[in-house]
């Protein structure tokens, strides 16, 4: 995984972040904008943005973000483009939401977080990943760390409320 934004979370606001943490709450509609985004970019890893209302959980949605990585590289990592995150970031302020974490998908392999991975995350946010395949979504596992030189941790994954129609 490349992530080339420059993410500063100690710049956050009082409150916002999410360490201490300790399970990603997601309301279904969310969960199932990350599935069908990693199994329409099968074979290719997609990325997007895990979004609650204000500071408040649970994950309440799901946006998709451009993948800049291009041909065999897409197989295998992504990256984000910073000014196009930057501006997006100010628009969901705008409409009451914010970052709670960023998603990836591992195509044709395990949820598990890879060095880069781990080098790129940000303490206290919440990095979901999704294992694809041409079948469909294997396993999704959720990670974050507490520290800037913390370890890195599995954290449960629960839906909140009802399940949507289409379930």
């Amino acid at each position: 995984m490349i992530f080339s934004m420059p993410l500063k979370r100690a710049e956050m606001n009082e409150g916002t972040s999410l360490v201490g943490v300790r399970e990603c709450l997601i309301t279904p509609e969310a969960l199932f904008g990350v599935f069908t985004h990693a199994v329409s970019a099968y074979p290719f890893e997609m990325c997007g943005v895990l979004l609650r209302k204000g500071t408040v959980m649970p994950i309440t949605e799901y946006r998709r973000m451009d993948n800049r990585e291009s041909g065999m590289g897409a197989m295998k990592s992504f990256s984000i483009d910073s000014l196009h995150f930057f501006r997006s970031e100010r628009e969901w302020a705008n409409e009451g939401l914010e970052v709670a974490g960023f998603c990836h998908s591992h195509p044709d392999a395990r949820s598990v977080t890879s060095s880069s991975d781990i080098a790129a995350m940000v303490p206290g946010m919440q990095y979901m990943i999704v294992s694809v395949s041409a079948e469909g979504i294997n396993e999704v596992s959720v990670w974050q760390k507490e520290s800037a030189d913390g370890e890195t941790v599995r954290i449960p994954v629960k839906l909140t409320g009802g399940f949507p129609d289409y379930v």
